[in-house]
């Protein structure tokens, strides 16, 4: 019976917040992977999610998150920039986004994506 109810507040959540099963499902995925810190299996994870599903914003975000982690910032920092793209009103892409210029040495445009 919880997990009914669970699934339906989910459910609701997810109509009212105008967030998709999907996006809910990768968020899960994503902060359990940086609570434990497994950023191989991780990026092996959301690889395979964004080569199934490249259109979607949290899934680029999170594979970028686990780059960076690896310190790959050259390659996380495209998947932020599509993040971005894809969702443009998003702190946490833009905030990412900028970290990974920093990474890059290009503080200029970090300081103007914190902008």
């Amino acid at each position: 019976m919880n997990v009914i109810r669970y699934l339906g507040i989910l459910a609701v959540a997810s109509v009212l917040t105008g967030c998709s099963m999907t996006d809910i499902t990768s968020s899960i995925k994503g902060n359990y992977y940086l609570k434990t810190g497994n950023y191989d299996d991780a990026e092996e994870t959301f690889r395979h999610i964004v080569e199934q599903d490249p259109g979607s914003a949290i899934n680029q975000y999170y594979l970028g998150r686990f780059l960076l982690a690896q310190n790959n910032s050259e390659e996380a920092l495209s998947h932020f920039q599509k993040a971005v793209t894809l969702d443009r009103a998003d702190t946490d892409y833009n905030f990412w986004l900028g970290v990974a210029y920093g990474e890059q040495g290009d503080l200029k445009a970090e300081k103007s994506q914190y902008d």
